[in-house]
């Protein structure tokens, strides 16, 4: 029995040897098939891609168009015909005060004028045949001109007792009641046109030569993250404040969802100069001090250190201003590994993003 377990534990031994043997032969094998001393890497090719120059700053939103409403006279308020937050439009009657006196006034106004401009009527008929003196048609000329002028003021009386929108927008938060004394200049409510609204900002005038009529700007906002605002500037002031050494900028934006408001916080981005150029990923650059080089994969499975000058930088990768065109190799991992005129071995190969 022992004699029978002792060639089994033998043979068992001999199994385990011969796969050990038979592994490390294989390993052996791989290891004299790959080249010794070439490493392998990633390349990707150039792509050219757009790059625009950005010029960031901060911006204040403003209505269009924006008034306090207020009464001009001293008077109480009768009614009140619009609700906070209310689009109104232009002309329409917000406030109206106390106005029982002058529509009296007003309707006498209409029947004097009603009156003289009968006899007016008569004394130039007369006059046509001679039958009055010059000195009694002007007499009733000027009496039926003098009852005009006294209409239009009664007119103009009853007008101010009705406090109008100045132009169409978003009426604000009301600030009187029905039976309030108002005199000139109490606030009644605001007045916002929301439609467009103005960003104020300034920009250094290192950055003037960049900045044009017409220019398209992006905006941002902390409320709507991920959304930007399309817009364009509108005006650039004449002036560039001596103290900053800045100028006013006036960028206008279609708002017709309403969602930027006045007084908002803005980071607005001036976009120029679109134009195409090579673009390598940040991480394939070789840098010392000022320059920059790539490795740029040759024919011959060799590579080549080539400087290259550098230009714009956006996420991750940056415009190749000289030195390298669009559908060249490079080497864009590993860089660490070789030196100028190395052989590589391609591991993978991808378009650059």
């Amino acid at each position: 029995m022992k004699f029978f377990n002792f060639i089994f534990i033998l043979l068992a031994a001999l199994a385990c040897a011969y796969g050990i043997y038979f592994a490390l032969g294989r390993m052996a094998g791989e290891k004299k098939s790959k080249p010794k001393g070439v490493p392998e890497l990633s390349i990707v090719t150039v792509q050219s891609e757009p790059f625009e120059n950005r010029i960031e700053a901060l911006g204040t939103a403003k209505a269009l168009e924006s008034v306090e409403i207020t009464a001009s006279i001293t008077e109480t308020v009768a009614q009140i015909f619009f609700r906070e937050g209310q689009e109104v439009k232009k002309g329409d009657i917000l406030v109206k005060l106390e106005q029982a006196e002058e529509l009296a006034n007003l309707q006498q106004a209409e029947l004097s004028m009603k009156e003289e401009e009968r006899l007016y009527q008569i004394a130039e008929t007369l006059n046509e045949k001679k039958a009055i003196s010059k000195t009694e048609y002007e007499k009733q000329l000027y009496a039926r001109n003098a009852a005009l002028a006294k209409l239009d003021a009664a007119k103009n009386r009853v007008a101010r007792r009705n406090i109008t929108a100045p132009f169409s927008g978003q009426t604000g938060i009301r600030q009187v009641s029905p039976g309030a004394l108002l005199t000139p200049g109490t606030p009644i409510t605001t007045l916002d046109d929301l439609s467009v609204m103005r960003v104020f900002f300034t920009v250094p005038e290192t950055f003037m030569a960049a900045i044009k009529k017409d220019q398209e700007v992006e905006a941002t906002v902390s409320a709507y993250p991920g959304q930007v605002f399309k817009g364009k500037v509108t005006i650039i002031d004449s002036r560039i404040e001596m103290t900053t050494r800045a100028v006013t900028v006036i960028a206008e934006f279609q708002n017709a969802d309403r969602r930027i408001r006045p007084g908002m916080l803005l980071k607005i981005e001036l976009i120029s100069g679109a134009h195409q150029s090579p673009s390598i990923p940040e991480k394939a650059l070789l840098s010392y001090g000022q320059r920059h080089y790539v490795f740029v994969l040759k024919n011959d499975s060799t590579v080549e250190r080539r400087q290259i000058e550098l230009g714009l930088r956006t996420f991750g990768r940056v415009e190749a201003v000289k030195g390298i065109a669009a559908g060249e190799k490079i080497v864009s991992d590993g860089i660490n590994k070789i030196t100028d005129g190395s052989k590589v071995s391609v591991k993978s190969e991808a378009q650059a993003k």
